[in-house]
C-alpha cells in the first residue's frame, strides 16, 4: 500500500468512528410499534393498564393458552379481555368466543380490524374516516352516557379514526364515538365503542387499541376514559387476560437480531463490513489504468410522470387521474394475479377475493366505488379523487 493511499484509508475510517461516536450516543427514537404488550413500556405497549387493571381487579388470570383451546372448558365463567391490532384470525376461534358469550358471560374485545367471521356473525361492518383538511390526525373519543357525554379524551398522535359500519340497532347498543380533533363533523356518525347482546351474554366491541396503551393513559385525565369503559364490565368477577393475540408478545431471536438490537454492536458490526469494504477497496484490486467513466443517460420518466400529473390538477381534469389510477391498478392486478381484467363482475370479485385473501365485501366496495367515480366523469371532485388513492393504497397494503 502506497503512503498516499494509508493517508486517505486512515482519514476514511476516522471519518466512519467520528460518525460512530455520534450515532451511538443520540437519543434512541420512540418506538411506535403497536405493541399492546403488558409488561412494555413503550408508547403503544399497556404496562400502565394492565397494572391499573390488576389493582382494580379482584380475580385477574393471565393466559397464553389459544382462546380456542381455552374456552372450550365450559366451567370457564367471567370476562374475556382481549387487546390487539387484529381479532378474528380463525373462524373456529371466534366460534368458541361467541359459545362463551352465549353462555352467560362477558368478552370484550379492543381491537382496530375484526375478522371476517366475527363481522358476519354480529353483522357488522367497519369503515375508516381520512382526514383530508387537518395537519394533526388527532382521534378524539366520548361515552354516550349522558353523564359523561360533554367529556372528550383525545390521543395526541396520528392515526386513524376506524369506525363500526351497518349496525343492526336491534342486536347492538352504541356505546362511545371516536372522530378528529377539530372535525366539526357529528360524533353519533362514527361509533367506536359498541355492546352486542348475545344468548345470555355480552359482547363488547371497541375500535380503538390505542386508548390502553401507555401513551394515551399517561396524557392528562385520559385514564378516567378507560375508568369509565371498565365500568361496563365486572371487576368482582373472574377476568381473563388474553396473552395469545399480542403483536408484541416476546418471541425467540437469533443472534444477528440480539447483535441489530443493541447500537453498540450493531455499530461494530458495521464498523467491520465498512473496514472489509475499503480493504477491498484499496488493496483488493487489481492495478491498472483508469477506465474513463461513461454516465448513463438520465431516467426522466419521473420527472415526466410529476408534470403530467401536475398538468391534470392544476386543470382540475380529475376524471383523467381516476382512470389512470384504474388502470394502474388493474395491470397490477393482472400482473400479480393472472386474472382478466375486460369485465369486472361477480366472478371477477369472488376471484380477486380467493387470490388476495380479502374479504369479499371489500373488494367489492373497492371496485362499486371505482364504478362511483368514474360514472362522475368530470364532475369528480378532489376529494373522492383523494380517497379513492387511498382505498386502493389500502388494497395493495392489505395483500
Amino acid at each position: 500500500m502506497s503512503k498516499a493511499s494509508k493517508i486517505v484509508l486512515g482519514i476514511l475510517i476516522s471519518l466512519v468512528i467520528i460518525m460512530i461516536i455520534a450515532e451511538a450516543n443520540k437519543p434512541k427514537p420512540l418506538d411506535w410499534r403497536g405493541s399492546y404488550y403488558r409488561e412494555d413500556k413503550i408508547p403503544k405497549g399497556s404496562f400502565v393498564f394492565f397494572e391499573q387493571l390488576e389493582e382494580a381487579s379482584t380475580d385477574l388470570e393471565i393466559t397464553s393458552q389459544p382462546p380456542y383451546e381455552f374456552l372450550q372448558d365450559s366451567t370457564r365463567a367471567g370476562t374475556y379481555f382481549f387487546l390487539n391490532n387484529y381479532y378474528g384470525y380463525s373462524s373456529e376461534e371466534v366460534k368458541e368466543v361467541l359459545k362463551f358469550a352465549e353462555r352467560g358471560n362477558t368478552v370484550f374485545i379492543a381491537s382496530s380490524t375484526f375478522g371476517k367471521s366475527l363481522r358476519d356473525s354480529l353483522e357488522f361492518y367497519q369503515k375508516t374516516k381520512y382526514s383530508t383538511n387537518q395537519l394533526e390526525k388527532f382521534p378524539q373519543y366520548k361515552l354516550k352516557s349522558p353523564q359523561l357525554s360533554d367529556k372528550t379524551y383525545t390521543f395526541e398522535h396520528d392515526e386513524d379514526v376506524i369506525y363500526f359500519d351497518s349496525l343492526k340497532t336491534d342486536k347492538s347498543d352504541v356505546l362511545g364515538y371516536a372522530k378528529f380533533k377539530n372535525d366539526a363533523s357529528d360524533y353519533t356518525k362514527t361509533p367506536n365503542f359498541v355492546k352486542f347482546n348475545y344468548g345470555e351474554g355480552k359482547i363488547f366491541l371497541h375500535s380503538d387499541p390505542e386508548v390502553f396503551t401507555n401513551f394515551f393513559l399517561l396524557k392528562k385525565d385520559n385514564i378516567t376514559y378507560v375508568e369509565n369503559l371498565l365500568a361496563y364490565i365486572n371487576l368482582d368477577g373472574k377476568i381473563y387476560w388474553d396473552e395469545f393475540h399480542k403483536a408484541g408478545k416476546p418471541r425467540s431471536v437469533g443472534l444477528l437480531y440480539i447483535l441489530m438490537n443493541n447500537k453498540y454492536l450493531k455499530w461494530t458490526y458495521y464498523l467491520l463490513l465498512i473496514s472489509g469494504v475499503l480493504f477491498i477497496i484499496f488493496e483488493g484490486k487489481r492495478k491498472q489504468k483508469k477506465i474513463p467513466i461513461v454516465k448513463p443517460l438520465t431516467n426522466k420518466t419521473f420527472d415526466y410522470t410529476r408534470t403530467v400529473a401536475g398538468m391534470y390538477l392544476d386543470k382540475r381534469a380529475h376524471h383523467i387521474i381516476v382512470d389512470k389510477q384504474v388502470n394502474q391498478l388493474l395491470a397490477f392486478i393482472r400482473q400479480r394475479f393472472g386474472l382478466l381484467t375486460e369485465t369486472i363482475d361477480k366472478h371477477f370479485i369472488k376471484e380477486l377475493s380467493t387470490k388476495s385473501n380479502l374479504p369479499r365485501n371489500e373488494v367489492q366496495e373497492l371496485f362499486q366505488y371505482i364504478d362511483q367515480c368514474q360514472r362522475k366523469g368530470q364532475n369528480v371532485s378532489q376529494e373522492e379523487l383523494i380517497r379513492l388513492n387511498h382505498k386502493i393504497n389500502d388494497f395493495k397494503n392489505q395483500i
